[in-house]
């Protein structure tokens, strides 16, 4: 159950972790996004130390993110004839040494697509920052228990976050500026991408002489301007941090010459959509369909990209199965309660049929003396008639004494006489009488009774149906 837990929707948080030059700032979000579970602040001083594992005690959570200034990343575009993700990747990987600024250190990188021209070609942008750097950050999130299943740049996630909160303005392309103690990034939103990114990392002097910052903002908007991949912002924001030393959003203003909309970052996290669920589909499969252009930036090392992919699926794979295992279980469960209500029911049929049984041996026989007597009213031939007819055709030394109708119109007739010869003289009369047809004596016996002598004799007829007696005739 323990494995489990982190998957558990109602139990998932996301770890962020932003790194600075002073540290690394540790937070774990609910997963409303709403309020901070947990924060942490990290000198670089304690990170390069043992000091930090005596204290800290870190929560479990579903994913932890890195996020990185932009200063320690560089930016290329491309245009590349495909709209799948999955080939994109395959054709930037055969290009990345051509793409890359400096080709004499690896590099981590990821791309985005941010639009698409007339005849159908991609637009890319391509984030890559030094493996030595991401390595470096790797090995001390390690040394914390720390795993981070995504790597990118505050713009990129920052830039989730506004598109998220509603929070941009109604314009094709925002200008979005980023001010910490330490750096300061730039970056443009079009259509909710990402597609103009720069940082610059904010020494002392920068801090206390306005007029670099003001440099800098403006050599951010020069290299848009060169870019024609790109067009330039309509409208401008900045998300400064609540302990800045200065004047952020003059200096802004001043450089640009247009009013600047300020947003707090801690408001960014009150809205009422979560980031949770998107922040780690940075690095899921779903990136890689063209149905779906990928638009978010993962700067993790490749192998740990296929490593992390590689876990996902195979936690896919156990829950499917798990999930298998529950439909068969609850299919078994549900068929041998089936089962035992059908015996049951078996049961108490039988103990009915079993009851009536007697009565329905009685109806059958009613049943059957029905039927006959059915089939004699429907030839038009009733028992006195046949009676009368053979007292009428035999001779008066000849008794009836049983007679019997079949269902299938068979008659049988048991008689005494007193001369063997009588008994046979009964058929002729029988066979020209108008109810009956093919006359046959079964048997025909002699009785010895004191002074006298009968014979019973018994014969067997069909009887026919008024219709055939009326052709007869």
């Amino acid at each position: 159950m323990a494995f489990f837990k982190p998957l558990l929707r109602a139990n998932r948080r996301t770890g962020l972790v932003f790194v600075h030059d002073k540290g690394i700032d540790m937070q774990v979000r609910s997963c409303k996004g709403r309020r901070v579970y947990w924060h942490q602040f990290i000198h670089s001083a304690d990170i390069e130390s043992d000091r930090k594992m005596d204290h800290l005690d870190i929560p479990r959570v579903a994913n932890w993110v890195l996020v990185i200034p932009a200063y320690q990343c560089t930016t290329r575009y491309a245009v590349l004839p495909s709209v799948d993700s999955t080939e994109i990747d395959k054709m930037l990987e055969f290009e990345l040494p051509n793409i890359a600024p400096y080709n004499t250190q690896p590099w981590a990188w990821d791309f985005s697509v941010i639009g698409q021209q007339e005849d159908g070609a991609s637009k890319i942008l391509i984030v890559l920052s030094p493996l030595s750097i991401i390595d470096r950050h790797l090995i001390n999130l390690l040394s914390l228990g720390i795993k981070p299943q995504v790597i990118t740049t505050s713009a990129m996630f920052h830039s989730l976050l506004l598109s998220e909160g509603k929070t941009l303005p109604d314009s094709n392309s925002v200008g979005c500026f980023f001010f910490d103690n330490d750096y300061m990034d730039f970056f443009t939103i079009e259509n909710g991408k990402v597609a103009f990114l720069r940082g610059v990392r904010l020494k002392k002097e920068f801090c206390e002489d306005t007029r670099l910052m003001e440099a800098e903002i403006k050599r951010s908007l020069s290299t848009i301007k060169e870019h024609g991949y790109i067009g330039c912002p309509d409208a401008f924001l900045t998300i400064s941090t609540n302990n800045s030393t200065i004047k952020f959003v003059k200096i802004v203003e001043a450089a640009l010459g247009v009013s600047v909309k300020e947003i707090e970052p801690t408001s960014l996290y009150n809205e009422h959509l979560s980031i949770i669920d998107k922040l780690p589909a940075l690095s899921s499969d779903h990136n890689f369909s063209s149905a779906c252009p990928k638009a978010q930036v993962n700067l993790l090392p490749k192998h740990l990209k296929e490593k992390h992919h590689q876990g996902n699926k195979r936690r896919q794979m156990a829950l499917h199965a798990l999930k298998v295992c529950l439909i068969l279980v609850l299919a078994f469960l549900c068929l041998k309660t089936n089962i035992r209500r059908k015996n049951r029911l078996l049961e108490r049929y039988e103990q009915r049929l079993s009851a009536i049984s007697p009565m329905a041996e009685k109806l059958q026989f009613l049943q059957q003396q029905l039927a006959i007597i059915e089939n004699q009213l429907h030839g038009g031939v009733a028992t006195l008639d046949i009676i009368s007819e053979l007292y009428r055709v035999l001779q008066g030394d000849v008794t009836v004494h049983y007679l019997s109708i079949e269902q299938d119109n068979k008659i049988v007739i048991r008689a005494q006489a007193r001369l063997l010869s009588q008994a046979f003289d009964c058929i002729s009369p029988l066979e020209q009488s108008d109810y009956f047809a093919n006359v046959k004596q079964n048997y025909a016996n002699q009785r010895q009774i004191q002074d006298s002598v009968l014979i019973d004799f018994e014969i067997v007829a069909n009887l026919q149906n008024v219709n055939r007696r009326k052709d007869t005739k």
